[in-house]
Parts: C-alpha cells; structure tokens; sequence
C-alpha cells in the first residue's frame, strides 16, 4: 500500500471514528432530553410489589431467596438482582431507579445501532434507526414505569447476545480477519450467557434464536445444519423460560377467569388485530394510553374479521416481495410478529384483563417496524446526508412527544386521572382510583379530619368501575367498603357478598364481609367470615383482632385468647393484641403475665391516645388486683400523673384515675387534691355525670378510706 492510500485510509477510520463519537453523542442527548422528567417521577402501579413493598430487597438473605421460583411475583431473578443493588444503594428514592432505566434505554439504542450495522443495514440507517428507537414515544411506558425494568434490562441483554452470536458466525465464517475459528466458541459462549440473562429478565426474549435464523436469511446466508446446530440450546432455554412464564400467569399472577375464557376464534381475531395496531402506533403514536379500550370480540360478525383478512392479505404480499427477491420487508415484518407473539392473545398475559394490547407489549419487537420504515425511507433518500436532514423534524417531534408522554407517570393520581381522560371507560382506573379515595379517607379518618367528600369521590369511581365491570370482585369490595364508611352497612354488606362469591380464594374479602355482618347484627355469620378468612391467610392480622374482640363479646375467651396469641408469633410488637391479651389474662388471674403484657403494649402503641388508653388500663388493673405480689398503687400513681402531663391535665378520667392510685396508697391528701380538680375538669366540659361520681369517690378519700373498687368510666 503506498504512503497516500495509507494516509487516505486512516484519515477515513478517523472520520468514522467521528462519525461514531457525534451518532453515540446525539443518541445519549437525544434520550436524556425525551426522558429529561424521568428522575422526577414516582412510583406507580405495580412498583410497589416489586419495589416499595418487597421484602428481599431489604437484606442479604433476600438477594439469594429471589432466586427462589414464586418468591417474587414474576421469575426474573436478575431485574429483582438490580432492584436489590438499587435498594442498597438508594433505598425507596424513586429517582434512581428511574435515572437507570433511562440508561438501560439509551444503551440498548446504542446495541441497536451496533446490530444493525452487524447485520450489514447502511451506515446512516443503522443510526436512524437506534435513533428512533431511544426516542420513540410508544416506549415511554417501558422507561418511565419502574416495573417495566424488565423490558429495559432483558433489552439490553437480548441485544448484546444478538451482537456476540452474530461475531460468532461471523469469525466461522472468515469473515473476521486475524480471527482463527477456535476462538468463534467463546463468543457463542458469551452469547449463550448473554442469552440466559435476558430470559431470567423477561421471557419474551425466547424469540431471540429465531430472529437470529431471519437475519441469516437478510444476509443470504446458507440455512444448513452447521448453522442451526448452534440455535439448538437457544430454543430449548427458550421454550423452558416461556413455559415457566405461562404457568406463572397463568396459577400465581391471575391470568385465568371469565375474561379469558375465549375462543380460538376470539383469540385468532384479537391476535390480528393486535397486529394491525402494533405498527399504526409506531407511525403514528397518538394518543398513546396506558390502558387502551378493550375490544369487544364477536366473531359472529362478518366485520369483525377484517383485520384478520387485512393481516393475511399483508402477510401474502410480504411473501410475494420475499419471492421476488425482496427480502426485507418480510423479514422485518416477521421479526415483529415473532417477538410480540407471545402478547398476542394466544397465551393468557395477566394484563390482558384490561385490555389486549399495551406500549410494553412491543418495547423489542417494534425494532422490525422501526427498521422497515427507515429502510423504505432509505430507499427513497440513499443519500446519507439528505435522509439524516430529512429525518431531523421526524426525530424533534418524537422527542416532544415522548417527553410529555413521561409526564403521564409521574405519579398513580396522575397516571389514572389522565388514562381515565383518554379512556373514559376503562374500569380499572376507576377502580384504582376509587382504592386511592379510600386510603385517603383512613388517613384522615385518623387524624379525626372529615372525609366525607373523599369517601364520596371513592363510591363515585367504585360505582363507575362495577358497572363498567360488574364481575370485578374488587370493584365491589371498593364499593362496599366506601358504603360502609358512609354508615350504609346494608348496601355495603350486599357488595361483599359479591366480592367474596367472585374471588372466594380472597382472604380480604372474606374479612371485609365479616365487618359486615357483624356491623349488621349477624355475629354468626361474621364469625364464620372471620374464621374464613383466615384459613385463608393465617397471617391476617386484623381478621384476627376483629375475631378476638368478637369472641369476647360472645364470651368466648379463651378461643380469642388464642387469636391474639397468634397475633403476637407473627407481630410481638402489635399493641391491640398486647392490650387486650392484658385485660383477658387479668379477667383470668395470670396477674403477673397480665402486667408485663400491660408493659409491652404501653411501649409498642404508636400514638399518644393509645398509650394514655393502655396506661388507664394497667393503672386500674394495678390499684385494684387481688394479688399482693403484683397490686402496686404506686407504680399506678406514677404511670396516671405521667399521663396527667403529657395530656396538660385536660382528661378528667385521667386524673380520677391518679386520684384512686394515690388512695390506694394512702396519699389521701394527694388524691382529694387530684379528685378536685378531676370534678372541676369534667363540670367545665359537660361531663356532669363523671363529676357527680368523683365527688363521690372523693367523700371516701375525705374520710380517708378507699372507694367500692370499680373502673372509672371512660377509663
């Protein structure tokens, strides 16, 4: 080679070199502009089984028991691998969480390009193509939603083994110079690895083999033993990570029921329709929803098979190019079809509940859309630069379009209030929604703030979403529980039952339906949801602690004995249980278990009222137990005045109540003082009945001999 060939040469690898630098620049600023608002954004549906609430993100055990099939909601032991380093590192702060995405996103642009010029696409295609794909707002919901890691990861890694296979062939086949072909293997091993992240991410990626055999294809390469051999443990990795996924969602995630008991026609209509949908989004990605309509599938209707035969009249012509040597077009087309195959319909999918097609759907297989266009775009504009100049208003658009579409998931409010604008009708919004008014309404509740109108919004959007599906057990338990908190108890009783009838597999409802019939004079029968319901879920807490204060009141006292025992095995700290359990074991002269229970509950409740309620309690239990050993007025007399300072002495029962400890330990002048100004606090707020019986008591104390023994009302 002469000195000017060599020098052409290198100034040629160095402009590439540019070119390489300023594509990868481009693509990285182009995404953190569409996704500028991603580390802004919260959690959202779903993130909290996999995040917020999840418990082996919180230790080092958790990191080995994820591994364990059935342990987390869906088997991706290497997206809960992530979110477990994530949670060590930045805790329950959403924002970090949302910032790797992005960079999983913009990487798997970057592999993108790196594939298609593997494949052999021209230079300038290749990029655009990568460039679409990080900004493209159909994949919005794969980025911004935290739970859709899954998609961003298994991207990542279905890419980088398409790539590695890819240099594999390639050094088999010589093409690869300095490259011997012993050293092939180790890039198939590579890929086979790179291969088992990604179905250990998100299954879907099993078409990976296959859309391997159609790039073989594209690049006219023999289709011979030689060359499928390899495929052989990809297919079979494949078809082991989907039929695990299927049986998931089919017996642990919910994907079974009346809505989808369908038909093959049903679900031979919804798969070419699916198909229809897909790529108009990729064109014209407006608007784009989170949950879209459900479609209503009558394969009795002659129109309802258009899309079928539109499907297979595309299908015939992609066929007839391929035959003709056209190859592309049908290959990419194939591509797509082959990788959302698995959403289409003819498989349970749990989110098909809602509605049978999602963005999420085709994060990895509207590449083979993406990459069509562009190439039919190329076609047109072969030259480089006039299709990169071309492609600039196309490119700012998407941008835009998917920086305000991140913006629909900043928050559940957000994400559901702007779903129900696109999509009025869709009932799980409603639904959501009307679960959000309800734990609003507790919260305030809680706070002793009225919540009227917040328990209204709730019946209002659990009522829409009942009758837009009126066999969704959780619609009616939303219902019901909004009608029993605006005291309605006999409508609200009627929307358990339906609740508990739909999903009687539901410990919940079968609980909520116990409140019910209690609240409605049946104790019969919510003792027998109670039990239901915890034989159900043995860890049901507050099932529990309803069938124990029931149980008392029937005076069943050691089976309720035995429910807050149970409670405390599982929560040693639950105040309730400690609380009552104290006042059982009292009425059972264990006085010595009675008062360390009394200890404990005092040290566990969280709020101020409860304290002072449980210290009322074990104050009393003190100053009037029979057994010398545990009665000790004193302690009562110091555990009362502690409750008298830190409620300012406005509680007259408290203070009644250290006026009988002082009493009872012959602090006579003590307790007159304090039964005064117990009578003076209740006559200054109306309670003139709990005046005139301390002035009773306080005869006694002015006589200097203690009162009958009983609890002072309100005590």
């Amino acid at each position: 080679m002469s000195r000017r060939a060599a020098l052409d040469k290198l100034e040629a690898e160095q402009r590439d070199r540019r070119r390489r630098i300023a594509g990868i620049v481009a693509i990285l600023v182009m995404t953190a502009i569409a996704y500028g608002r991603a580390p802004g954004l919260g959690f959202i549906w779903d993130d909290e089984s996999y995040v917020v609430n999840q418990p082996v993100l919180r230790d080092l055990n958790g990191l080995g028991r994820l591994w364990i099939p059935e342990v987390t909601p869906q088997y991706y032991p290497v997206v809960f691998t992530s979110f477990w380093i994530e949670h060590q590192l930045w805790g329950l702060d959403p924002a970090g969480y949302h910032v790797l995405n992005v960079m999983l996103h913009a990487l798997n642009a970057l592999l993108l390009w790196a594939v298609c010029r593997k494949v052999g696409l021209p230079g300038a295609a290749s990029w655009l193509i990568a460039a679409i794909f990080a900004v493209h707002p159909v994949h919005v919901e794969s980025v911004a939603w935290i739970t859709e890691r899954k998609n961003v990861l298994s991207g990542a890694f279905y890419l980088a083994a398409a790539w590695s296979y890819m240099h594999f062939q390639s050094i088999r086949d010589g093409d690869v110079r300095g490259k011997p072909p012993d050293e092939a293997w180790g890039w198939y091993g590579i890929s086979l690895g790179l291969f088992v992240f990604a179905l250990l991410s998100k299954s879907v990626t099993c078409s990976l083999p296959a859309a391997l055999i159609l790039i073989m294809l594209y690049q006219r390469r023999p289709i011979d033993l030689k060359r499928l051999a390899p495929l052989g443990p990809m297919f079979l990795l494949g078809a082991l990570a989907a039929w695990n996924t299927a049986h998931i969602e089919r017996e642990h995630v919910g994907a079974e029921g009346i809505e989808f008991a369908l038909t093959f026609a049903d679900r031979l209509l919804i798969a070419s329709r699916a198909l229809l949908f897909y790529p108009w989004k990729i064109l014209w990605p407006h608007p784009l929803i989170f949950i879209y309509p459900r479609w209503t599938i009558d394969h009795g209707s002659l129109i309802a098979w258009w899309p079928l035969l539109a499907a297979l009249a595309a299908g015939a012509g992609l066929i007839w190019l391929f035959a003709k040597g056209i190859r592309g077009p049908f290959l990419a087309i194939a591509f797509f079809a082959g990788t959302v195959l698995p959403a289409l319909g003819f498989f349970n999918v749990y989110p098909h509940i809602f509605s049978f097609v999602a963005d999420h759907f085709q994060y990895l297989a509207s590449i083979g859309v993406i990459a069509l266009a562009v190439m039919v775009a190329h076609r047109w504009l072969p030259d480089p630069k006039r299709l990169l100049r071309v492609a600039v208003v196309p490119l700012l658009v998407l941008v835009v379009l998917s920086w305000r579409h991140t913006g629909d998931f900043a928050d559940l409010e957000t994400l559901w209030t702007r779903t129900l604008a696109k999509n009025p009708d869709a009932w799980m919004p409603h639904n959501n929604l009307g679960a959000m008014r309800l734990r609003q309404a507790e919260q305030l509740m809680s706070r002793g703030e009225p919540a009227d109108d917040v328990v209204a919004q709730a019946e209002q959007h659990a009522r829409r979403a009942v009758e837009l599906n009126p066999g969704h057990h959780t619609a009616h338990a939303n219902l019901a529980e909004a009608l029993r908190l605006q005291g309605r108890s006999v409508e609200a009783l009627a929307e358990a039952r339906l609740a508990a009838e739909q999903r009687p597999e539901w410990p919940g409802h079968h609980y909520s339906l116990g409140r019910l019939l209690e609240l409605t004079a049946k104790p019969d029968e919510a003792e027998a949801s109670y039990r239901a319901a915890i034989r159900l879920d043995p860890s049901l807490t507050a099932a529990r602690l309803d069938l124990g204060r029931l149980l008392i009141a029937r005076d069943v006292i050691d089976d309720a004995a035995a429910q807050y025992e149970a409670v405390l095995q599982r929560d040693p700290e639950n105040f309730i249980a400690l609380g009552t359990l104290a006042n059982i074991r009292a009425g059972q002269a264990r006085h010595a278990e009675a008062e360390s229970l009394y200890d404990r509950a005092f040290a566990a409740a969280p709020r101020v009222q409860d304290k002072v309620q449980i210290a009322m309690r074990e104050a009393v239990f003190l100053i009037q137990c029979p057994d010398p050993a545990v009665r000790d007025p004193e302690k009562a007399a110091i555990i009362a005045a502690q409750v008298v300072r830190n409620t300012r002495g406005e509680l007259p029962n408290t203070i009644d109540v250290l006026a009988m400890a002082l009493a009872a330990a012959g602090r006579f002048d003590e307790a007159i003082q304090a039964a005064e100004q117990a009578a003076r606090r209740a006559r200054d707020i109306g309670l003139t009945d709990l005046a005139a019986e301390i002035d009773g008591r306080l005869e006694h104390y002015r006589r200097r001999e203690l009162p009958p023994q009983a609890l002072p009302p309100g005590g």
